[in-house]
């Protein structure tokens, strides 16, 4: 198996154990709890469950972004109370969530030029003497010429998806900050406790992706229209900066 399958592969599961790992030990927690039934360390007990489902779909899917800002946006309106959530909007907001990154990407598979070999990069490595033990005669390649209109549609869409995704996320988490910080004046010292200590979680699950994870994507997307000459570019920032790890590690500190 070539290097960078391995790598993908054993990413991935060191990921999704160490995610496993770090919710078990968040809900072994959860016996030692003297109150039992209270509101605020049952809503802790379920957040750790939703972050050990997230783990899951994120080692298959890689939707973190996406996931934190359908749930922050959710959450939002749920503690607001503005509007009634029902099954309807479930539904909508995962096909909202899940249509634009397909178009996005059938847009990206219509740009790719299929007259190319498709050993090019093995072709044009034994051209210039260079060696690459992740790539062999019968490696298969794709090329994408950089000037083609649907190409340059399809990199600005995922440019303009990320930043809409963050805009929405910050607008959505200074709404949230906003409600609670009007009403702490009625709110009772233990009351305005729980609710600084959510605050502060929320912002942990709402930013991190933004740096582990959009921002690497963002700068390759960047050295794609630049030109700039990086293999591998899309594997290192993606593997080794991943946000279910780190949001549950932020979560429990």
């Amino acid at each position: 198996m070539p290097f960078v399958a391995n790598f993908n592969f054993y990413g991935s599961i060191f990921v999704f154990v160490l995610s496993v790992l770090s919710n078990v030990l968040a809900l072994s927690f959860y016996k030692h709890y003297e109150i039992h039934g209270n509101g605020y360390l049952m809503m802790l007990f379920f957040q750790c469950l939703y972050d050990l489902g997230f783990a899951v779909f994120s080692i298959y899917f890689r939707i973190d972004e996406i996931i934190v800002g359908y749930h922050s946006f959710y959450r939002y309106l749920q503690s607001t109370n503005k509007v009634k959530l029902t099954q309807k909007h479930f539904i909508l907001g995962i096909f909202l969530a899940m249509s634009v990154p397909f178009i996005l990407g059938f847009d990206l598979w219509l740009s790719y030029d299929y007259s190319v070999t498709p050993n090019i990069v093995w072709t044009l490595d034994q051209q210039s003497n260079y060696v690459d033990p992740t790539m062999a005669e019968h490696s298969v390649s794709v090329s994408c010429p950089m000037d083609k209109p649907i190409f340059l549609i399809a990199i600005g869409g995922f440019f303009v998806y990320l930043d809409c995704n963050y805009i929405f996320i910050t607008v959505i988490f200074f709404k949230y900050r906003q409600y609670f910080q009007k009403f702490s004046n009625q709110m009772t010292p233990g009351t305005r406790k729980v609710h600084s200590e959510f605050t502060r979680i929320l912002f942990f699950q709402a930013f991190t992706p933004l740096i582990l994870t959009s921002g690497p994507v963002l700068f390759y997307l960047l050295s794609i229209l630049l030109h700039w000459g990086w293999r591998d570019g899309d594997v290192v920032p993606t593997e080794d900066l991943n946000s279910s790890v780190s949001n549950i590690q932020l979560f429990l500190n």
